[in-house]
């Protein structure tokens, strides 16, 4: 086999599982003898294998993506996960061969949707009706600002009771005033009234609370006064208040060229229930930036594959914008690797981490979480808490799901970490130590 094929880890493949049953499925069917046929060139592997009918299964290296004739609507299915953990387990298995029949045909509906997708992102802006855009924004920008209105006039109500009585206020209280706001076209600031009211009703609800209300009341008064901000922190409120912003916009913004490092990535469900959604951290190796990568299913939609992480995604990303940029696109990409991960990389210190926080909270002070990736730390088991300590002996709260099992993978030595930084603990969302990950 090539050298410049990624060499994936069975762990890593199995990260693409989206979910359990899928990923143990493949496992079994990922055994030797199996699967036949099983060929791979520079940029895609394939392969055959007998179920209830034979199935024909190939994932395309390049752009991470799956094919398999089998009928399930999981992306990918067991047959695509198992051909992939195949090549992680045994990739002397699969000999050089190129693309044909149903495999070169796949390939090139890819391709000439990637060349469809790229001609769009490189011709001129379609021409808009100028005249009828302002008018659109405008009739928004009235809604947005009576909403705006309602909810100064509703925190002004809050405040003078005092959050101890907003605690007992019935959920229908705060409901009211988010459904005025989506009526306002304002959904940001809608849900930041339902963050308020979830924040009322946790154990440590006083600072919780008092945050939620502060932020939502800076970002209500923000957004009056934006004209007078940076076009950084203006782009923030807006997007925070609920204007969206085109792909074809950020995708016409200048491109950041680096090694990305896949750190990490997180599911969870949408507030409205109906679908979920990704947040996949990057972190690139020259820039030492994070960078944000979300994607959403609506539905019975399945999302995404997600990048392995460890893995490195050289790539062009083109960023959100933003005072302090996190959120990014991926414009094009060449194909992954699999390198060593070093200490080289992210903070060396909570010192250096929590200054680099205070420099982009300085920008936008509307940041709720940051990317950290730290070096050298160790794991503390404190009363019933975990905590994390660097070489100088600082900790701070870690949030873990499986503190233990985070302690048996670093031996009591110190490990590499990322996590999401609230301002309050770190949120861990994958550990290493060497080349074994959490």
């Amino acid at each position: 086999m090539d050298a410049t094929h990624p060499r994936l880890t069975p762990e890593q493949a199995l990260q693409f599982a989206p979910d359990d049953s899928a990923a143990q499925n493949a496992r079994k069917l990922a055994k030797p003898g199996q699967w036949q046929h099983l060929r791979i060139n520079q940029t895609v592997l394939w392969g055959e294998i007998q179920g209830s009918a034979v199935y024909r299964a190939a994932f395309d290296l390049d752009a991470l993506s799956f094919k398999c004739s089998c009928p399930s609507r999981k992306q990918p299915c067991k047959h695509g996960l198992a051909l992939v953990l195949s090549y992680a387990q045994s990739f002397a298995l699969f000999e050089p061969a190129e693309p044909s029949g149903w495999v070169a045909e796949w390939l090139e509906k890819r391709q000439a949707a990637a060349d469809k997708k790229q001609a769009r992102a490189e011709d001129p802006a379609k021409t808009v009706d100028a005249a009828a855009q302002a008018k659109r924004v405008a009739a928004r920008e009235k809604k947005v600002a009576g909403g705006l209105q309602e909810l100064q006039l509703w925190l002004d109500d809050l405040a003078r009771g005092g959050l101890a009585h907003a605690r007992t206020l019935a959920r229908s209280h705060f409901d009211h005033m988010a459904g005025r706001l989506v009526d306002a076209q304002a959904p940001g600031l809608a849900a930041a009234v339902q963050e308020l009211s979830s924040a009322l009703r946790v154990a440590h609800w006083q600072q919780a609370a008092t945050m939620a209300l502060g932020r939502l009341a800076l970002l209500a008064e923000s957004y009056g006064r934006q004209d007078s901000l940076p076009d950084g922190l203006k782009a923030d409120i807006r997007a925070l208040t609920g204007w969206p912003v085109a792909q074809e916009e950020v995708l016409a913004a200048p491109p950041l060229a680096d090694d990305w490092l896949v750190l990490a990535h997180r599911d969870e469900d949408l507030e409205t229930g109906n679908g979920r959604y990704r947040r996949q951290w990057l972190w690139g190796r020259t820039s030492g930036r994070g960078a944000l990568l979300l994607s959403f299913a609506f539905g019975n939609q399945n999302l995404i594959p997600p990048y392995p992480a460890g893995m490195t995604l050289p790539a062009r990303l083109c960023f959100y914008p933003s005072a302090t940029p996190q959120r990014a696109l991926v414009r094009d990409t060449d194909i992954p690797a699999m390198r060593p991960l070093t200490g080289a990389i992210g903070y060396h210190s909570l010192d250096e981490a929590l200054d680099a926080q205070a420099a982009q909270l300085a920008l936008n002070p509307l940041l709720t979480e940051m990317p950290w990736l730290l070096a050298g730390v160790t794991v503390l088991r404190d009363g019933h808490d975990w905590r994390l300590r660097d070489r100088d002996g600082r900790t701070v709260p870690l949030r873990v799901h499986d503190g233990w099992a985070l302690l048996a993978l670093s031996g009591g030595h110190p490990l590499q970490v990322f996590g999401e930084w609230d301002g309050r603990e770190l949120r861990l969302l994958n550990a290493w130590n060497g080349e074994e990950f959490l």
